[in-house]
């Protein structure tokens, strides 16, 4: 009986922390706060960025991923050089993580909206890649 209060304690707190972990995003006040939540914010719009990427390389013909392949590389490429340019102002102070992680995560969710248009498009729609 001890075992299962104790177990049922720990997946409570589990549980708590990171629903608290979260709704302190919104009241965040110091930095170290503000940079754990932009990376938070960047490591969600990477997850879904993947599961969109994955999901539109199992509608494509293997032509067709060998090209969205070499473009994703090409975006990577830019996403990283942009955000270092954008953040390359703040690189010695403390709001540098979050700068750059603030605008990783813009152009991730940019990239994800171009990647969703292919993957949810409309039969017709010539701006879209289905094979």
């Amino acid at each position: 009986m001890t075992r299962t209060r104790l177990a049922i304690a720990f997946a409570a707190a589990l549980f708590s922390t990171g629903a608290n972990a979260q709704s302190n995003c919104s009241y965040a006040a110091d930095q170290a706060s503000l940079n754990r939540c932009a990376d938070q914010a960047l490591k969600a719009a990477d997850a879904t960025l993947n599961r969109t990427y994955k999901a539109l390389m199992r509608q494509l013909a293997a032509p067709s991923q060998q090209r969205l392949k070499k473009a994703q590389r090409a975006w990577i490429a830019y996403k990283d050089a942009q955000c270092a340019f954008e953040a390359e102002p703040y690189l010695d102070g403390s709001i540098h993580p979050m700068v750059l992680a603030n605008c990783l995560e813009a152009v991730t969710t940019s990239q994800t909206d171009l990647l969703e248009k292919h993957l949810y498009c409309e039969e017709g729609d010539v701006s879209c890649v289905r094979q």
